[in-house]
Formats: structure tokens, sequence, C-alpha cells
């Protein structure tokens, strides 16, 4: 009789054990799979804020650089319609008299909105960088290292994830330590 209730003392603790460890591995399941979609959805919030700061800016250099034209223009017709064709020869006189000036609010809102996709990238990138480092240490903790391996996580790339965005010149500088200066082709 004695050995009969150690036995069933055993069965259930080993029960017990078997439930818990399901319940952990559903977790741990579970857990890497939202992480690894919040990676993923990080990684395309991050493309379309890329993609709208290319779309806005280019919009916002295009006007002015046909703002700049177009006061260039407006200069030109006035200088040929006060001193004739040949009105150039006279530029001196005009800009002593006029000393025209091309509005640096237009530059500015540029300027400001390149620094506002400047800050929105790198929170985007950061969110996502902070996302991979919390998923790594998920799957590698020691007592989920067995489960990683079991349920193959990561399931994703973790080499395309997690990693600073760069221009294409960002490398080259900084190897040589050297930065080239920004040209926004107004």
């Amino acid at each position: 009789m004695k050995n009969l209730s150690t036995s069933k003392i055993i069965g259930i603790v080993a029960i017990i054990l078997v439930m818990i460890t399901g319940m952990q591995s559903c977790s741990f399941y579970r857990g890497c799979v939202q992480k690894e979609n919040s990676i993923v959805a990080s990684d395309e919030k991050l493309a379309a804020v890329i993609s709208s700061k290319d779309n806005i800016l280019d919009g916002q250099s295009q006007v002015v650089k046909q703002y700049s034209q177009t006061v260039i223009k407006a200069i030109d017709a006035v200088m040929s319609g006060r001193y004739g064709d040949g009105g150039s020869k006279a530029v001196m006189q005009w800009i002593q008299e006029k000393n025209p000036e091309i509005s640096s609010t237009v530059y500015i809102k540029l300027q400001q909105s390149v620094e506002t996709w400047f800050t929105n990238i790198q929170m985007a990138n950061e969110d996502e960088i902070a996302k991979v480092a919390n998923y790594k240490n998920h799957y590698q903790d020691p007592v989920n290292i067995v489960f990683a391996w079991a349920f193959g996580f990561p399931k994703i790339d973790m080499k395309k994830y997690g990693k600073p965005i760069i221009t294409k010149n960002a490398k080259k500088e900084q190897d040589t330590r050297e930065s080239t200066p920004v040209n926004l082709n107004l």
C-alpha cells in the first residue's frame, strides 16, 4: 500500500511538471510569434516613414527650385522690360536700386522638414532595434533556448532587422572619417 501511494504521488508530480512545461512552451511560442510580428510591423512602419520622407522632401525641394526659377524669371523680365533686350547690361544699376532678395522662408521650411523626417526615421529605427534586442533576449534565455530550438525560432531573418539605417555614403564616411557636405540639388 505504501508503494502505491508513492507511485501515485510521483505520477501526480510528473503530470503537474508536464502541464507546467506545456503551458510554458505555449507561452514561449505565443511570445515569440508576437515579438516577430512586432519586428516585421516595425520594419514596415519604417519603410513607410522613409517612403513618405522621400516623396514629401522631393516635392518640397521642387517647390524651392521652382520658386527660385520664378524669382529669377521675374527679375529677368523686369530688367528686359525696363532696360530693353540687353537689360543685363544695366543689372548693376537695377541691383543697386532694388536689392532683390529670394525669401529664405522656403529654404528654412525645407530644412525643418529634413530635420523632422530625420527624427521620425531615427525613432522608428531605434524602436525596431529595441524590439530585436528584446526578442533576442527572450529566445536566448537559458530556460527558453530549448523551446526556441524545438519550435525553430527565430523564424525571421534576424540579420535583416535591427540595423541602423545609413545612406550610401555613410559607410564610406565612417571608414575614411571624412564627411561630405549635404547637397539638396536645388
